[in-house]
């Protein structure tokens, strides 16, 4: 999981080429001593072997790529020959910097050399030392615009401290006289007075972070970029602790301290599951029997997929069409159904005909063959007398029916009055209907 992690956040910072400004130290100061050469215009040169050039330089670094500078420099222009004259130079020039050794990836090679790219404009001011001849110009100062265009390389010292060379080109506009004061420019609005500077000097970084955005990829232990991925990670796994171990962060978790093995919603809250069948009750159909998923929580005794609860015959494994019961042969579906239907009585007596005898007789053997059939008595009786006899009569009947039946070793529990008393076609009782846990077949009489 670690690793993972780990991977994932190279991935996010390195391919995504950002870093946390927050975590470097942004500001640098830098000292630098050189020389200068190719001033263009003069009738003289300097001498190229002496330090005259002194630098003072503060940076921003606005990210680890881009930042801002000013710079302040002074340059002794000692030129030798044609009257030995000599000129003061104070440059001051805002500047874009580009970290060119990040962009590079610099760090893949190397984690102590960097690269700086500097452009940027300002002002110039130069100023004549002597007049050792009386033919010079009376002139004693002279004022123009600069642009600069610089490239330094940086050796890293230590986190502090970085050795920094630099090679600048310097072009003036709206400049007066030659570098030497000793010529006036006929052009003064042109960009052809240019000269050149190298420096070597040291940078200091300073803030409260051990890395500035000169470094953003090396640290003292190597790369800092794996060092903050370890943060990140170290911040992500505090995230995702879970004491309660139910599956849910505790950033998140309302109940943190669930009961282990508790089953829970999105937010840690402990779900009640009273049979322990891992369905929560809110979802069970049948919350006090441990039963399937599959069937919502509830049982399936005899397995055959339907469960108990829809199940007509939930102790014999039957069909679906037949609500959970098995398949009834032919011949019994046809006597149900047939003969099954004319159990008849002697006129206005609950006295049972031969003939329904023979029936009924028929029936105990289907219903002892088949112990997960069930049956609905359902009978009428005529028109003739008065509707209280008729309903009478119907009761006795209904109990002669389910006494022959019951003498016959059938169950009383399998018999259900579930018919109706009809006289002059009115709807007289509505009989008392018990429920019925398997198949039914309605018998009808008269």
């Amino acid at each position: 999981m670690k690793k993972s992690l780990f991977f994932l956040f190279i991935f996010l910072h390195f391919g995504g080429k950002s870093q946390d400004l927050n975590q470097l130290n942004k500001w640098s100061i830098a000292l630098n001593f050189g020389i200068h050469d190719g001033q263009k215009p003069a009738q003289g040169h300097t001498i190229l072997y002496q330090p005259q050039h002194i630098g003072l330089n503060g940076r921003y670094m606005l990210n680890q790529y881009f930042g801002v500078s000013a710079d302040l420099g002074y340059d002794f222009f000692d030129f030798i020959g044609m009257g030995a004259l000599n000129t003061h130079y104070l440059r001051s020039t805002f500047q874009m910097d580009v970290n060119a050794g990040e962009i590079l990836e610099f760090n893949t090679w190397t984690k102590r050399i960097g690269l700086h790219i500097q452009t940027g404009a300002g002002y110039s001011y130069m100023w004549r030392n002597n007049v050792k001849s009386s033919t010079s110009l009376e002139a004693k100062s002279d004022e123009m615009l600069n642009f600069l265009v610089g490239i330094t390389p940086l050796i890293k010292l230590s986190e502090r401290i970085s050795l920094a060379g630099n090679l600048s080109f310097i072009v003036h506009g709206r400049q007066d006289y030659t570098f030497d004061m000793n010529s006036y420019l006929v052009d003064r609005h042109g960009f052809d007075a240019y000269f050149f500077n190298v420096t070597i000097g040291l940078n200091y970084y300073f803030g409260k972070h051990s890395n500035h955005a000169d470094w953003a990829h090396s640290s003292k232990n190597g790369d800092v970029e794996i060092e903050m991925i370890k943060e990140d990670i170290n911040s992500l796994e505090e995230k995702i602790i879970d004491d309660d171990l139910d599956g849910v962060p505790n950033y998140i978790d309302i109940e943190p301290d669930t009961k282990k093995g508790s089953f829970v919603n999105s937010k840690g809250q402990a779900l009640i599951d009273t049979d322990n069948d891992g369905i929560a009750d809110q979802y069970d159909l049948c919350p006090t029997l441990s039963g399937l998923y599959s069937l919502d929580g509830c049982v399936d005794t005899d397995n055959d997929g339907i469960g108990d609860l829809q199940d007509v015959c939930p102790t014999s494994s039957g069909f679906i069409q037949n609500k959970g019961c098995p398949e009834i042969s032919k011949e019994v579906n046809y006597f149900l159904n047939n003969t099954s239907n004319n159990i008849q009585f002697e006129i206005d007596r609950s006295v049972l005909t031969p003939a329904a005898i023979a029936s009924l007789n028929e029936l105990v053997l289907i219903m002892n063959s088949n112990p997960e059939l069930n049956i609905a008595l359902h009978g009428y009786t005529d028109n003739l007398g008065d509707a209280e006899f008729h309903l009478l009569l119907f009761k006795e009947r209904i109990q002669a029916i389910k006494t022959f039946l019951v003498t016959k070793g059938i169950l009383e529990t399998r018999i259900n009055s579930i018919g109706l008393v009809i006289f002059n076609s009115q709807v007289l009782k509505d009989l008392e209907n018990v429920k019925s846990e398997k198949i039914e077949y309605k018998i009808d009489f008269e």
